[in-house]
Parts: C-alpha cells; sequence; structure tokens
C-alpha cells in the first residue's frame, strides 16, 4: 500500500511518496499554490492515480502546545475541499518543526537559500510521512 505525505503551505504544497511497501518515504516533488484550488486538486489526484496511492497522510501544523492555531485550521480547510476530489482515506500527523527539520537537512547537505527553497516543502512532506510510517510500524508490532 503506497501512502502520500502533503506539506501544505501557502504558496505551495510539498509532496512524498512512500516505496509500495509502505517503509520508506522519498521527496517527489513540490506543487505551486495558485489563486484558486482546482489546479492543485487537480495535480494531487493526478498523483494519486499515477502512484495508486491508497491513503494521503497531511502534515498538522499545531501550535507548540498541542493546539491548533490559524494554520491549523487553514489546512483542514485544504483537507476538507481535498475530500472533495479524493476519494481515500486522509489522514493527519503532528508536523511541528518538520519545516526547521526540512530547512536543517538542506543546509547540511549545502542546499540552504535559494538553491534548497523549492525542496523544502517535499522534504517536510517526506519527514511527516516518515513519521508516520513509523508510528504505525510501531502500532502494529504492539
Amino acid at each position: 500500500m503506497r501512502s502520500m505525505g502533503l506539506d501544505i503551505s501557502n504558496r505551495a504544497v510539498g509532496v512524498s511518496l512512500s516505496d509500495e511497501l509502505n517503509i520508506l518515504a522519498t521527496p517527489l516533488r513540490t506543487i505551486k499554490r495558485e489563486k484558486g484550488y482546482r489546479k492543485v486538486m487537480a495535480e494531487i489526484r493526478d498523483i494519486v492515480r499515477e502512484h495508486q496511492v491508497a491513503q494521503i497522510i497531511v502534515g498538522l501544523p499545531l501550535l507548540p502546545d498541542g493546539t491548533k492555531g490559524d494554520r491549523a485550521r487553514e489546512c483542514e480547510d485544504f483537507v476538507k475541499l481535498l475530500r472533495g476530489f479524493i476519494r481515500i482515506p486522509i489522514h493527519y500527523q503532528d508536523e511541528r518543526y518538520t519545516t526547521a527539520e526540512a530547512k536543517s537537512i538542506l543546509n547540511e547537505m549545502g542546499r540552504s537559500g535559494s538553491d534548497g527553497k523549492a525542496d523544502v516543502d517535499s522534504l517536510a512532506a517526506t519527514i511527516i510521512l516518515q513519521e508516520f510510517i513509523n508510528q504505525d510500524k510501531k502500532t502494529s508490532l504492539t
């Protein structure tokens, strides 16, 4: 079962995919958000079809204390729209600090600044998806 990870921001949606055994997440691409939502929804739907995705994991940007702020509510609104375009399960994963972690990884790789800016969202989506996969594996082992 292949899974898709999404990191949703105001300007872009980072996309990652798991392997077919749902063990390892890798970055796929970043979709630029434009006015309206149909184009980004269609691109996500096309990726789901092309890669036979069985579920989507969306990073939920909770506040440091674990509560929902404006960004989390905006993310939930995006997911409500997405559910109208895609008929597979969509789950949330706490994504606190994933963007900072992605930036740190890119910096360590020497891809900071404008060089790595486009990769931050897809790498953050990868971290979100990998954390979900790891938690799911732990749960199934107990």
